[in-house]
């Protein structure tokens, strides 16, 4: 285990900052926030910028994924042709990941998490998506480039405009040469 260089003052901050339905699914599985997760957190909660470098199994997915919910919260129910956030996320398994880990407090403020990857026909997910609905979508660049690519209707771009929050994770990774071409359509 990680020693924690923060105080619990400021976790205790953060705990404030976060709904009661999260915190009890988080104190079911865990017993108190990292040190990334709370010094992530507490600025995105106030709805700012957080660039975030941490070691593997420190809880980073938690330290976007909480905030996300938390600030989706606030902004309440979303419609059934709205999608509340964006994570993008360099790898098929990365973004089944996430998903998962977000799942069971998605699930706790009703919200519903879709995953959008390559590896089936691009239209398979937009039927998906359409018939499912989906509060958070969790997305390589590249089936994101290609969701957009095909939405002929605009109704997949207009699903985005209530957009809340976007995390890119594992950003770093998106200048590999495998992510040119969906740089040069943004």
């Amino acid at each position: 285990m990680i020693e924690s260089k923060i105080d619990d003052s400021l976790r205790a901050k953060y705990r404030s900052l976060l709904p009661r339905e999260l915190l009890e699914v988080f104190d079911e599985k865990y017993k108190q926030f990292t040190d990334v997760q709370v010094l992530a957190g507490l600025p995105l909660l106030t709805h700012n910028d957080a660039v975030v470098e941490s070691p593997t199994g420190s809880g980073k997915t938690l330290a976007f994924a909480l905030p996300t919910l938390a600030i989706m919260k606030r902004r309440g129910k979303f419609a059934a042709n709205e999608i509340g956030a964006v994570i993008l996320s360099p790898s098929r398994e990365l973004s089944a990941q996430i998903a998962r880990m977000m799942e069971p407090f998605a699930a706790a403020l009703n919200y519903k998490a879709q995953v959008s990857v390559g590896g089936k026909k691009v239209e398979q997910d937009m039927k998906k998506l359409k018939m499912q609905g989906c509060d958070i979508l969790v997305s390589t660049p590249g089936r994101l480039y290609q969701i957009l690519s095909i939405d002929k209707s605009g109704e997949f771009r207009r699903s985005l405009r209530s957009v809340e929050v976007l995390i890119l994770d594992e950003a770093d990774r998106f200048n590999e040469s495998q992510f040119e071409i969906q740089q040069d359509f943004c």
